[in-house]
């Protein structure tokens, strides 16, 4: 570094594009959404609602880290587009049920031996992959896009986990079962009576040093 000095350093256009990316990521920590996610749905309701209202963060670079995860999931739909033997319906495109008040985004829609499956990719890190590689896809994951599944009335799912590590991936299909999805909808009309009523849902732990609660970004809050 001392030998480049003069060739290296910072100057105002170089501070300030410090300075506009700083304030991408500050804009998103401080974003929120008025519906339930299906990526969340399995979490603490009393969180979800707090979400509701303001959503905050402690990972400085959250927006430039979800810019990473899109790109990988553009990479495979692209990757998807050029095999002969699989069509791509649709990608990229926002899934919603109003009466719910649930909306997220399916990565894509995949024809393959002419039947049709809702797809989600996750590029994840080498200690969760190696867990999924042992247990299974995460429960969290496939409930997911069993939602998205039930929205877009499609019966089969596809999962699609991606080492980040080293690009090795382990893919799982998942059926619709329709007694998860009722418990999705009471929990979404439960939340909605809560939101309504500018109320918080009960807490469904005895005390705050729960996991859940541990990592909570609204744990200093909760009553």
């Amino acid at each position: 570094m001392s030998e480049n000095i003069k060739f290296v350093g910072k100057n105002k256009d170089s501070k300030f594009l410090e300075s506009i990316i700083e304030q991408k990521n500050e804009g998103y920590k401080k974003d929120f959404s008025s519906s339930f996610h299906p990526s969340t749905i399995t979490e603490c309701p009393r969180r979800l609602v707090y979400r509701t209202k303001e959503y905050t963060t402690g990972n400085k670079n959250e927006y430039l880290d979800k810019m990473d995860v899109t790109f990988r999931i553009m990479k495979w739909i692209e990757f998807f587009r050029k095999m002969k033997s699989i069509q791509v319906l649709s990608s990229d495109f926002i899934a919603a049920d109003c009466h719910y008040n649930i909306s997220g985004k399916i990565d894509a829609i995949l024809k393959i031996n002419g039947n049709n499956y809702v797809t989600k990719i996750y590029p994840i890190n080498s200690l969760n992959y190696a867990k999924i590689g042992q247990n299974g896809a995460f429960k969290k994951h496939v409930i997911e896009i069993m939602i998205y599944m039930w929205i877009t009335e499609t019966t089969g799912g596809i999962l699609l986990y991606e080492n980040k590590d080293n690009n090795e991936y382990l893919i799982f299909n998942v059926d619709l079962y329709i007694p998860i999805i009722n418990s999705v909808k009471k929990k979404c009309l439960n939340l909605i009576d809560c939101k309504i009523d500018n109320r918080l849902p009960n807490c469904p732990y005895k005390d705050k040093k729960s996991a859940e609660c541990l990592i909570c970004e609204f744990n200093k809050k909760c009553i």
